[in-house]
């Protein structure tokens, strides 16, 4: 199941070692591109993008992310462009792991 990450901070339980596959929009030739921060707690797997069906839609870029332990871990994805100092958008999750 894939999970469409909202603007600003959404809240994603799971399991430990459960994994969590995330959807960010995405348009191509932009040169913009979804960064996840390393955080303890987090394996993070880029799955690349997925196009869009239709001619001008958006795309998704996906993300695998799986726990290692119980608690609350947040991660914090920013859309980048590589001429920019600053992102051009944060969003922020809140993983509540049993």
């Amino acid at each position: 199941m894939v999970t469409e990450v909202q603007k600003g901070t959404s809240v994603i339980g799971a399991n430990v070692g459960q994994a969590v596959e995330l959807a960010l929009p995405f348009s191509g030739g932009t040169g913009f591109r979804w960064e996840a921060s390393d955080c303890d707690g987090l394996h993070i797997e880029r799955r690349g993008t997925k196009p869009s069906t239709g001619f001008g839609g958006r795309g998704q870029d996906l993300f695998i992310v799986t726990p290692s332990h119980t608690g609350d871990i947040w991660l914090k994805l920013q859309l980048r462009a590589p001429w920019q100092p600053e992102p051009a958008e944060v969003r922020k999750i809140k993983f509540e792991v049993r």
